[in-house]
């Protein structure tokens, strides 16, 4: 499931995946320093915006990437998905 505690931009931090699943989330060209926009988010996964294109990521992808926000008010490491 995605829990933020708010909507917005947010530069990934660190990926903590098995290899299989960094070669899958590399693909969609999430890795770490790439800013992204979450959209929306639910217990099932999040839609976010990456590079112009939007993603759906279900929650058992989302849980491994963390995420930095780029607001000013908010530069705490937290989990993107859990």
């Amino acid at each position: 499931m995605c829990a933020l505690d708010s909507y917005g931009e947010c530069r990934i931090e660190k990926i903590e995946a098995n290899p299989d699943v960094m070669q899958n989330i590399e693909t969609l060209g999430l890795v770490p320093g790439t800013r992204l926009k979450i959209l929306s988010s639910s217990k099932n996964g999040c839609i976010i915006e990456v590079k112009g294109s939007r993603l759906a990521i279900d929650a058992s992808l989302a849980k491994d990437i963390k995420v930095v926000s780029v607001e000013p008010y908010c530069h705490r490491l937290r989990p993107a998905f859990s």
